[in-house]
């Protein structure tokens, strides 16, 4: 009889171990959800609604690359890069989870600044990913938030860029002072340049 005693407390460690175990996966993964870098990651496994480059990317040396993916919930993650070709690279970006309703009124408001153009997310990536590395060059690094947010692009791989995807002004880095750019900003980009 104790050694049934025996075995039976043991098997209840046992599941109260497994217990806490799922316990601790349940919070983290509740934990993941929370930080933006978490939803990325979870919305890297649904797929691409939609990839646009702006063409104020080419035009005007400042634009936008979109990356849309179609959640399970009926729900959109959005990321928008802001990208300064001439100079920043990854100058800023705005990630969330939006509706369908509030996806459409965003690409309306973005489209209404520059005309975008539907891309695939290969070349999407590869366009961020050389901003980067041509801001890099100069010495500068993409906006905090990046590293938040690339975890959305997954298993997608950068794809060439096409030759109208150049970088620089006239073949020269050309930094353009944006609204959030302070004195202090300004001072920073002309001494690293």
């Amino acid at each position: 009889m104790a050694k049934s005693e025996q075995q039976r407390q043991k098997k209840l460690a046992k599941k109260k171990s497994k217990d806490r175990q799922c316990d601790k996966l349940a919070a983290q993964r509740r934990q993941q959800m929370v930080s933006l870098s978490g939803r990325m990651m979870a919305a890297a496994k649904s797929p691409i609604h939609c990839c646009y480059i702006s063409a104020a990317c080419i035009v005007g040396g400042m634009g936008t690359v979109t990356i849309v993916r179609a959640l399970p919930s009926s729900q959109f993650a959005t990321c928008i890069f802001l990208i300064d070709s001439f100079c920043l690279g990854v100058k800023n970006v705005i990630a969330s989870i939006r509706t369908k309703l509030e996806l459409d009124e965003l690409l309306e408001r973005v489209e209404k600044h520059a005309e975008m153009e539907l891309v695939t997310a290969g070349v999407a990536r590869g366009y961020v990913e050389a901003a980067i590395a041509y801001a890099a060059a100069l010495g500068f690094q993409p906006h905090d938030d990046y590293r938040k947010a690339k975890p959305i692009w997954g298993t997608i791989d950068p794809e060439p860029i096409p030759e109208q995807y150049q970088f620089g002004h006239n073949g020269m880095p050309h930094f353009m002072a944006g609204p959030g750019d302070d004195d202090e900003k300004q001072q920073m980009v002309f001494r690293t340049l």
